[in-house]
């Protein structure tokens, strides 16, 4: 019976005393030192005091770990590169588009220059649809005020686009428009 109570007694003086040591390094934390600043003016500098089944017990404030990432900051970081991927997508597609009616008016107006030659030869109005393509023609030969000169229009259209392109020439001796 006295052995039981040497032992609890044992043990609670053991438990008073990590209790004690724990409150010390508790307490210099919170005064702005570090435990190991406050342990290193201890006698027994390469002992530990705390047996290691209370190594990690310690009641000091916790930090979060800043190792990884959150669901909500990966969340947030998917709507950022989304958002700019669709920005980007958007970009490239409206491009994509302006290059294609450039390149389409400049097709047409290079039809339109070689009409403007063919009617040079032979001047008469025409109409009808350029082989190869969804393309119509209309060539059209206008007198002016002045006697000398001679208008030339051509009309190219389709692809729901319309170019026109006139030109004033000298009207030679044999010419007459048909």
């Amino acid at each position: 019976m006295e052995g039981l109570k040497l032992l609890k007694a044992t043990r609670y003086k053991l438990k008073m005393k990590n209790k004690k040591f724990k409150d010390k390094i508790y307490n210099s934390h919170r005064a702005g030192f570090t435990p190991l600043e406050n342990r290193s003016n201890s006698r027994f500098l390469n002992t530990n005091p705390l047996p290691f089944f209370l190594k990690n017990t310690l009641s000091l404030p916790k930090t979060r770990s800043l190792t990884g990432f959150t669901l909500i900051e990966v969340m947030i970081a998917l709507v950022i590169v989304s958002v700019a991927v669709i920005a980007v997508f958007n970009l490239v597609n409206y491009h994509a588009d302006v290059a294609y009616e450039h390149t389409i008016k400049t097709r047409m107006l290079l039809m339109a220059r070689e009409k403007i030659f063919e009617m040079e030869a032979n001047l008469k109005n025409s109409k009808g649809a350029i082989p190869g393509t969804v393309f119509i023609f209309e060539n059209l030969v206008n007198n002016t005020k002045d006697k000398e000169i001679i208008e030339l229009k051509t009309i190219i259209s389709g692809d729901n686009k319309k170019v026109v392109l006139r030109e004033l020439v000298l009207r030679k001796q044999t010419q007459e428009p048909k």
